[in-house]
């Protein structure tokens, strides 16, 4: 039963990361295009499969991506080596008391977003994916019930905090919207662009209620617009894959993507924690290659 229960985790911290990259593949080669320029190029429901690159055969990731990545590497070097953007922040840290975990994310992202907007959207997306790891999400329903609860712990733990209104207004905008019968864009439209963080976190909270159970639906709506559609897309990737899991996002997000073995190995070392410790000797070769920044003269 444990060893079920390890497993299940495991295939969601691996979901998080490569849902996240396949979100940002997919937005990144729409993400400065007004949503009638999508329609034109791509048709009338937008973009919905990879624009691969012509040399390497592959969907690139863009800098999104990469920042995660580098968080991850970050997180596994100064925890296993002495001295850490979001998502792998609530995957390594993912058995410590969740308030805990949300204001290391914050503080991961303040590092470069120092607007409380900016970093207390980091600490709602670390709260969320914390959350459906620790078993809190099967269907859409628990996951507005995630969504709730993340908002009150950020009552709690930035108590005072003016800014709070205006991220809980786009949260419970993005909430309500799932449940009408407008069109997806019309609801995005109204939520924003994605190019602030509050935007962004609403847009793929949206995208997530509205699809609960399809992976596809919810990555493809997250990018169907005229705004920053390779960071929505990331984040509505992070949360959907979460709740289903690697095995279960379909094999065409994962075959084409940019570094998927590099994203699933980092993933798992999120997961076990990475088996290199303090007493490894600096020249091993596994250490060298895979967790120590590289040497700038």
């Amino acid at each position: 039963m444990a060893e079920k229960l390890s497993e299940r985790v495991q295939d969601k911290v691996r979901g998080c990361m490569i849902g996240g990259a396949v979100g940002d593949a997919l937005g990144y080669p729409v993400e400065f295009m007004g949503y009638r320029q999508i329609i034109d190029k791509y048709g009338e429901e937008g973009i919905k499969e990879y624009t691969c690159d012509s040399l390497s055969g592959k969907a690139l990731i863009s800098d999104d991506t990469q920042m995660s990545l580098f968080t991850a590497n970050g997180i596994l070097f100064g925890i296993t080596r002495g001295h850490m953007r979001v998502a792998p922040v609530a995957l390594y840290f993912r058995e410590k008391p969740i308030e805990e975990t949300d204001m290391i994310g914050a503080g991961a992202a303040a590092i470069t977003h120092g607007h409380p907007l900016g970093y207390i959207s980091a600490a709602v997306l670390v709260h969320m994916i914390s959350r459906i790891l620790r078993g809190g999400c099967t269907n859409g329903d628990s996951l507005r019930d995630i969504v709730i609860e993340a908002k009150d712990t950020m009552a709690s733990i930035f108590p005072g905090e003016p800014y709070l209104r205006r991220l809980n207004n786009v949260l419970d905008k993005a909430v309500h919207f799932s449940g009408n019968s407008r069109s997806d864009i019309e609801n995005i439209r109204e939520l924003g662009e994605g190019w602030v963080a509050e935007e962004t976190l609403a847009i793929a909270v949206y995208c997530c209620l509205r699809y609960p159970d399809d992976f596809s639906k919810a990555v493809i709506a997250a990018v169907n617009h005229g705004g920053d559609s390779d960071s929505t897309g990331a984040v509505a990737g992070n949360i959907a894959g979460a709740i289903c899991g690697y095995d279960k996002i379909p094999d065409k997000w994962k075959e084409k993507l940019e570094l998927e073995k590099l994203i699933l190995e980092l993933s798992d070392d999120l997961y076990m924690g990475c088996r290199i410790n303090e007493y490894t000797a600096q020249e091993d070769p596994v250490w060298v290659n895979k967790y120590t920044p590289p040497c700038i003269p």
